[in-house]
């Protein structure tokens, strides 16, 4: 094809780095540098980079130590040249970024080439402010005429003592009598009283709604900050470089073998306040009785503490601050507790009396514990303690430890329940359970023996928990004695299921979960606008008006999306209950389904109440209340 005159085709374009200096002399001109003062170095590094790619001999790394050390020689010089140039902040910025890249591609290729691995092994996996641990830097050499160890060196955070001790005996967790380093430091590391707990540092702060927060120092572009304590090994391969390596703990595995953690700092008292949420029914808010705690104290020191068991309930953000609205009673026990070593535990009991007619809403407590502690000296400052610790642990990870504060939520709000015998097939696991016993009804959990010969007419109504059709080969198996169950008059509640619920034909009735594109492909029906409006489309059902009545307040305050999983279509002799979809989306009535089964009643329910139920929203309790007490609702045409 011609194209007008003056007028040039367009290259193909071959890779999104076309028209792009990617060479390191192109560093300068990519980064806007106008000074051509760094053009020397830049071409040395350029000079050794290729000299080292030429000259490369796996065989024989001896080949590109001398091109290596150079790059990583003029690379320094380059960054020193760059800090020199006056103004142009910010070329010079994105200039000693690139360049401090390279100078770690060097220094690693030239660890790489003289074989050289820097252990650091700690002797503990957690340590509490103010214990000490004991470190090991190794540092093994495969071919000492490639490289040499003039130094080794603990890194620690500002305010850590480190001192280096003798060889202590034999300790696996060191290393010491197992592996031969060619040289080996030890180092006694001291925590400050002051030191925070190690978690990732995004959760360090509260959330500003569904915004982490951090500090302008975090390392904002990595998942996790850097481990606390690193190993450093200065090495001379006709020039210096220096090799890190984290601290880890190193332990045996029965099963995995070598496992390694990273060293973390745990508070001195881990404070565990159970349970976390209760619900308080205005009816008996009232003439509230005293609500029962329990906190659990886990010791992380290796000297000894010691307290005389006091616990203080507060209402704010963390100890000693008044407890509102007033009065709440607490009913102390005497219980207090001596540690000596780390892992032992105490538990200490309290009662908290509510003040009578307390009015609906949302009530924080907070917990804390004081402990005196006590050195060597036995003598120190009383501490005050209420961080609860959480661990994310999966093996193809590194373990994570997070802390929230000592915090229980009470929530009073109506809520009424019959008096209905709750079996519950647990599915892939949820909470569903624990919010049906503060309900005030006692929940059987059912096993397989129970699914497949129990007596299931004990039970007014059976809950089946999330995903039960992929988690359980005994709920599928014995799917029609849970039929027969409903024919007899129970009340069945099935929570969400995956398609294959449907597929394998485990609802007494036909149905569908997935809905096909023109593609072929499948997708599933569900709501994540948490706020989406759920008209109630059968009014009169017992579901909306027994024991409480539903209204669009109860729809309020949802937390994480209003349904997943929902029935496509639908026998009809289903009758959809409710109707809710996404801003743009066609309508969804098939997230919430009733059937009469005989003599009882099938519900099949996608809406979140795993979601909601944990996190204490009232008009869930109130809905799931209803389903529950569906077998002993007035009788009417359903």
């Amino acid at each position: 094809e011609r194209m007008p005159d003056g007028m040039q085709h367009e290259p193909r374009e071959q890779s999104v780095f076309d028209g792009v200096d990617t060479s390191i002399r192109g560093i300068a001109r990519l980064t806007g540098l106008r000074d051509d003062e760094l053009n020397k170095e830049l071409a040395a590094i350029e000079r050794d980079a290729t000299a080292a790619q030429e000259h490369f001999n796996a065989l024989d790394p001896r080949t590109v130590i001398a091109a290596l050390t150079g790059g990583l020689m003029h690379t320094r010089q380059a960054r020193a040249t760059i800090n020199k140039l006056d103004g142009q902040t910010d070329a010079r910025f994105e200039a000693d970024l690139l360049l401090a890249r390279k100078e770690r591609e060097f220094a690693d290729a030239l660890r790489l080439a003289t074989g050289v691995r820097v252990d650091a092994l700690v002797d503990t996996e957690t340590v509490a402010p103010g214990d000490s641990c004991n470190v090991a830097v190794r540092a093994f050499v495969g071919d000492e005429r490639l490289g040499r160890v003039r130094e080794l060196n603990l890194r620690a955070p500002a305010g850590w003592q480190v001192e280096r001790i003798a060889a202590p005996q034999k300790n696996d967790a060191l290393g010491v009598g197992r592996e031969t380093p060619q040289t080996v430091a030890y180092f006694r590391v001291t925590v400050p009283l002051d030191a925070p707990p190690t978690q990732p540092y995004w959760l360090q702060r509260p959330r500003k709604g569904d915004m982490y927060e951090w500090a302008k120092d975090d390392p904002q572009t990595l998942p996790f900050a850097p481990a606390l304590l690193s190993g450093e090994a200065t090495l001379d391969a006709g020039g210096p470089f220096v090799v890190t390596s984290p601290v880890e703990y190193r332990a045996l595995d029965g099963v995995r073998g070598e496992v390694r953690r990273e060293l973390n700092v745990v508070p001195e008292l881990d404070v565990q306040l159970e349970p976390k949420l209760v619900i308080l029914p205005r009816s008996i808010s009232r003439r509230p009785a005293a609500l029962d705690f329990t906190v659990q104290l886990t010791n992380n020191v290796r000297r000894t503490t010691e307290s005389d068991g006091e616990a203080i309930v507060t209402g704010g953000a963390g100890p000693r601050q008044p407890l509102e609205p007033r009065p709440w009673r607490k009913v102390p026990e005497a219980t207090g507790y001596r540690f000596t070593r780390p892992g032992e535990r105490a538990t200490m009991k309290f009662k908290l009396s509510p003040p009578p007619a307390l009015k609906p809403g949302t009530y924080h407590l907070d917990a804390s514990t004081a402990s005196s502690f006590y050195a060597l000296a036995r003598s120190g400052p009383s501490r005050w303690f209420y961080m609860s610790q959480h661990t994310l642990s999966y093996p193809h990870i590194q373990l994570h430890r997070y802390y929230t504060g000592t915090d229980a939520t009470v929530r009073v709000f109506d809520l009424k329940v019959a008096p209905v015998r709750v079996g519950y097939v647990m599915g892939s696991g949820d909470e569903v359970p624990q919010a049906i016993e503060r309900m005030g009804l006692k929940v059987t959990m059912l096993n397989e023996q129970d699914l497949a010969a129990g007596d299931l007419t004990r039970f007014d109504t059976i809950v089946v928990g999330i995903r039960a059709s992929q988690a359980r080969p005994d709920f599928v198996a014995n799917n029609q004695r849970l039929f027969e169950f409903m024919q007899q008059g129970g009340a069945l509640i099935v929570q969400y299921q995956r398609p294959d619920y449907a597929r394998l034909n485990l609802p007494p009735f036909p149905a569908q979960q997935e809905v096909k594109a023109q593609n072929g492909s499948t997708s599933i029906a569900r709501v994540v606008d948490e706020t989406a409006p759920v008209p109630v489309l059968q009014p009169a059902q017992p579901a909306f008006n027994f024991p409480n009545k539903i209204t669009a307040d109860d729809w309020r305050g949802w937390v994480q999306e209003r349904n997943l999983y929902n029935f496509t279509t639908f026998d009809p002799r289903y009758v959809a209950l409710l109707e809710a979809h996404d801003a743009g989306e066609a309508a969804q009535m098939g997230g919430e389904v009733y059937a009469r089964v005989g003599r009882g009643h099938y519900v099949y329910t996608s809406y979140a109440w795993f979601r909601q139920l944990p996190a204490g929203v009232p008009g869930a309790y109130r809905l799931f209340a209803n389903l529950l007490s569906l077998p002993k609702a007035p009788p009417q045409s359903h």
